[in-house]
Protein backbone atom coordinates (compact mmCIF):
# COMPACT_ATOMS: atom_id res chain seq x y z
CA UNK A 1 0.00 0.00 0.00
CA UNK A 2 1.53 3.37 -1.07
CA UNK A 3 0.34 6.90 1.22
CA UNK A 4 -0.36 10.04 -0.96
CA UNK A 5 0.41 12.71 0.01
CA UNK A 6 -0.66 16.59 -0.58
CA UNK A 7 1.19 19.21 1.57
CA UNK A 8 -1.37 22.09 1.81
CA UNK A 9 -0.20 25.64 0.75
CA UNK A 10 -3.06 27.53 2.10
CA UNK A 11 -6.63 27.42 4.13
CA UNK A 12 -8.32 27.91 0.57
CA UNK A 13 -6.42 25.13 -0.91
CA UNK A 14 -6.85 22.77 2.04
CA UNK A 15 -11.38 24.07 1.80
CA UNK A 16 -11.17 22.68 -1.89
CA UNK A 17 -9.71 19.45 -1.60
CA UNK A 18 -12.11 19.65 1.41
CA UNK A 19 -15.49 20.57 -0.43
CA UNK A 20 -14.56 19.99 -4.22
CA UNK A 21 -12.28 16.91 -4.74
CA UNK A 22 -14.43 13.86 -4.63
CA UNK A 23 -12.76 11.15 -2.37
CA UNK A 24 -10.54 13.85 -0.48
CA UNK A 25 -10.79 13.90 3.18
CA UNK A 26 -9.26 16.69 5.14
CA UNK A 27 -10.44 16.47 8.72
CA UNK A 28 -12.03 19.16 10.55
CA UNK A 29 -8.98 20.11 12.76
CA UNK A 30 -6.67 20.56 9.40
CA UNK A 31 -8.99 22.80 8.39
CA UNK A 32 -9.02 24.89 11.52
CA UNK A 33 -5.18 24.73 12.10
CA UNK A 34 -4.59 25.82 8.23
CA UNK A 35 -7.06 28.87 8.90
CA UNK A 36 -5.16 29.89 12.16
CA UNK A 37 -1.75 29.90 9.76
CA UNK A 38 -3.59 31.96 7.26
CA UNK A 39 -4.53 34.16 9.70
CA UNK A 40 -0.50 35.02 10.03
CA UNK A 41 0.10 35.35 6.68
CA UNK A 42 0.57 33.15 3.44
CA UNK A 43 4.08 32.08 4.84
CA UNK A 44 2.96 30.76 7.97
CA UNK A 45 -0.25 28.93 6.15
CA UNK A 46 2.50 27.37 3.63
CA UNK A 47 4.86 26.61 6.83
CA UNK A 48 1.74 25.16 8.30
CA UNK A 49 1.02 22.93 5.61
CA UNK A 50 4.45 21.32 5.79
CA UNK A 51 4.08 20.37 9.35
CA UNK A 52 1.05 18.56 8.55
CA UNK A 53 2.71 16.48 5.70
CA UNK A 54 5.43 15.85 7.72
CA UNK A 55 2.76 14.65 10.54
CA UNK A 56 1.10 12.29 8.31
CA UNK A 57 4.04 11.12 7.06
CA UNK A 58 5.62 10.13 10.40
CA UNK A 59 2.09 9.01 10.98
CA UNK A 60 1.83 6.26 8.40
CA UNK A 61 5.68 5.02 8.81
CA UNK A 62 5.29 1.40 9.20
CA UNK A 63 2.05 1.12 8.08
CA UNK A 64 2.39 1.25 4.80
CA UNK A 65 5.31 0.06 1.81
CA UNK A 66 5.87 3.70 0.73
CA UNK A 67 4.65 7.28 -0.06
CA UNK A 68 3.57 9.37 -2.92
CA UNK A 69 4.43 13.18 -2.11
CA UNK A 70 3.10 15.54 -4.89
CA UNK A 71 3.96 18.18 -5.50
CA UNK A 72 0.92 20.66 -4.88
CA UNK A 73 0.25 23.28 -7.67
CA UNK A 74 3.34 22.11 -9.42
CA UNK A 75 5.64 23.38 -6.88
CA UNK A 76 8.37 20.68 -6.08
CA UNK A 77 10.11 23.04 -3.96
CA UNK A 78 7.06 22.71 -1.07
CA UNK A 79 7.35 18.50 -1.74
CA UNK A 80 11.20 19.06 -1.00
CA UNK A 81 11.11 21.12 1.84
CA UNK A 82 8.46 18.69 3.63
CA UNK A 83 11.52 15.69 2.75
CA UNK A 84 13.96 18.38 4.73
CA UNK A 85 14.86 17.59 8.37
Amino acid sequence: MIAGVWPLVSLRNAEFLANEVPGQQVPPRVIERMRKAQDKGDDAALAEGIAIAREVLDAVRGLVQGAHLSAPLGRVEVARAVLEP
